[in-house]
């Protein structure tokens, strides 16, 4: 049996792949037995989720989380599950409902709220102005997001910005690090830096924001309810603008970015009613990095044979 007897406490580390949730103790093990960075299991105490972990020793949880260390490498058997586990179990997990109906019944209950949120929109304009759409929650980087697209764009003056920002005010702890090792997060010294007040005050980014072009809906962390009612709000700061780009709060831009964005839209079969998708590379906006314009080939959408 490659797996020890439950024990109080949680397994610090996450393995390569993720401290990923499964619905079953027997799911999670046949998975951890897979990897080999895997020290055992550790789950919540209701027994709502259950995660492979990285480290063998479990430590005290304020949570009350239990675990099962993983005793050998060699055996690669659970239950007579054999074999690599790419498939959850078909039962659904009765937690996982609970929470997803919890949330679609507050989601319904704010948008009641605010029937504006439900109104038609005005058709877009034919100028080739760009709207970037951010929800940001408590995100370092939102600022330096916003002053890099700016810089690096070919038509800057083209850009809008659509921001619904969730931060912590006051009594603010740091949820970027420390948690996964300690189960607790360490206080931070002062409030989360807002998104655009820097940049605007800036000489670069004050014309931008005086001229109504960076606007921004700015909400409290405890008023978040995930990131695709964030985006759904942002997406309400839309003026009209031409094209729509939807991206996180920390995102890179090349030289140009803009201008090629526009050129692969329009080379699309289905341009107006198309969408360009991709997920985007490692990268920082805070960086110093050079990242220069794209060639043709690089931008280039190919056509269906």
């Amino acid at each position: 049996h490659p797996y020890g007897s439950r024990t109080d406490g949680f397994l610090p580390g996450c393995p390569a792949a993720g401290c990923v949730a499964w619905p079953s103790l027997e799911a999670a093990k046949a998975v951890c037995s897979q990897w080999s960075d895997c020290g055992g299991v550790t789950a919540s105490r209701e027994g709502g989720w259950f995660e492979p972990r990285a480290r063998r020793v479990p430590l005290p949880s304020p949570a009350g989380e239990v675990s099962w260390v993983r005793t050998t490498n060699d055996e690669q058997c659970y239950g007579g599950l054999r074999g690599p586990w790419t498939q959850p179990p078909s039962q659904p997990n009765e937690a996982a409902l609970a929470v997803s109906r919890a949330y679609t019944a507050v989601v319904d209950a704010a948008l009641a709220e605010t029937p504006a949120l439900t109104r038609p929109r005005r058709p877009p304009r034919e100028d080739g102005t760009i709207f970037v759409s951010i929800g940001a929650h408590r995100d370092p980087l939102c600022g330096a997001t916003v002053r890099r697209a700016f810089a690096r764009a070919a038509r800057p003056e083209r850009l809008s910005f659509g921001i619904v920002q969730h931060n912590c005010e006051r009594a603010c702890l740091n949820v970027t690090g420390g948690f996964g090792a300690t189960r607790r997060y360490p206080p931070q010294l002062g409030a989360d830096e807002d998104c655009v007040s820097a940049f605007c005050a800036s000489p670069e980014g004050e014309p931008h924001c005086a001229s109504g072009r960076v606007r921004i809906l700015r909400l409290g962390e405890e008023e978040a309810l995930g990131p695709i009612y964030s985006r759904f709000l942002a997406s309400h700061l839309w003026r009209g603008e031409t094209f729509f780009l939807q991206i996180d709060g920390h995102t890179d831009f090349r030289a140009g970015w803009d201008s090629a964005l526009v050129r692969m839209a329009r080379r699309t079969p289905s341009f107006p009613r198309s969408v360009l998708s991709n997920y985007p590379p490692e990268g920082s906006p805070a960086s110093a990095a050079v990242w220069p314009r794209p060639t043709d080939a690089e931008e280039r959408v190919e056509r269906p044979a």
